[in-house]
Formats: structure tokens, sequence, C-alpha cells
């Protein structure tokens, strides 16, 4: 399993360690269904809303409500995803105070394949230690990046390979950093 590591800095005395998953095991036994629905409105803007619904929810029961929904509205549904979803409560004291504790501050690994399709992997609030020193500057040889990578490429076609990194904070961009 993979688990986070500890930082290479320390704050107050102590090490930085990495929040604690309370997320469910993927074991094949989701507790809900996710139901997200994809739209494009007539000036191409692009929005999407998640369902939880039952973990035993019909595909059939599914695409009547995606059949409702878009008989009710004039944009266009064109993405119906379905996910098995393995949750727990949300609780704040299972995150880190650490130098970006904001869910908002996130690095974007900038992941394509060869015909240009690209998929950003995100990872929320990282660890100093994914940074060189005190800096902004992402460590683009750090082993658990490198990890996360290889994950995707594992989960995803295996055909997308790193591009950048950018770390992006309180949606301030900054520049992007090639591999």
């Amino acid at each position: 399993m993979l688990v986070g590591k500890r930082s290479k800095h320390t704050q107050s005395g102590r090490f930085i360690m990495a929040g604690t998953r309370t997320a469910g095991t993927v074991d094949g036994t989701p507790l809900f269904t996710d139901v997200s629905l994809h739209w494009i409105d007539i000036a191409g803007d692009l929005r999407s809303d998640s369902y939880q619904c039952l973990a035993a929810a019909a595909d059939a029961d599914v695409e009547v409500f995606a059949a409702a929904m878009q008989a009710a509205s004039t944009a266009s549904l064109w993405k119906v995803s379905v996910s098995a979803a393995y949750t727990s409560t949300p609780q704040a004291s299972n995150a880190q105070n650490a130098a970006h504790q904001s869910a908002d501050d996130v690095i974007n690994m900038l992941q394509k394949t060869a015909s240009n399709q690209a998929q950003d992997v995100v990872i929320h609030a990282p660890l100093q230690a994914l940074f060189v020193g005190e800096t902004e500057v992402i460590d683009t040889t750090d082993a658990l990046l490198t990890a996360i990578s290889g994950a995707f490429q594992d989960i995803a076609d295996g055909t997308y390979g790193l591009v950048s990194y950018r770390y992006t904070e309180h949606r301030e961009i900054n520049k992007r950093q090639r591999v």
C-alpha cells in the first residue's frame, strides 16, 4: 500500500507527515455509486454535477435519471460517468497543519499521450518534501512524485507520459516546469 512519507523538513521541531486517509479500501465492495453528468451549453461552457447513489444502482435506473435530466435542460448531456465510491466521513482533523495546507494548493502533473490527449494528475495540499527546500520549486526527482506518475500510468491506458509539473497556490498559476 502506498502511504505518505516523512517530509524532508520539520516544523516546530516535529516531522510533518501526510494527512490520514479515511477513504474506504478499494476492494470491490463500494459503499456508494457516484453518477456524474457532464454538460456543454450553447456557449461551449462545460459543467458537471455528481450524485451519490446506492451501490447497487442499476444501469437502467441511471439511464432513466440521465434521460430525465436531459429532457429538462437546453444544454447537451455529453457524458455520463458511473463509478464505485469507497467513502468515509470527511474530517478536517485528519489533515495536517503544514506549509501547503489548503486543498486549493496543488501540484498539477500534466500527462499526455502521443496523440496529445492530456490529463492533469492533481496533488492537493502537497507535502513540502515534494519541493526543493523551502521554495515553491517542485523537486521533479522526488520518489513519491515518480511513484504517483507510474501508478497513474498503470490505471490509465499506459500510453500517457509525464510532460510537466506546475504548483498552483489558491488558483494563482506559477510557471510550469518541463520534464
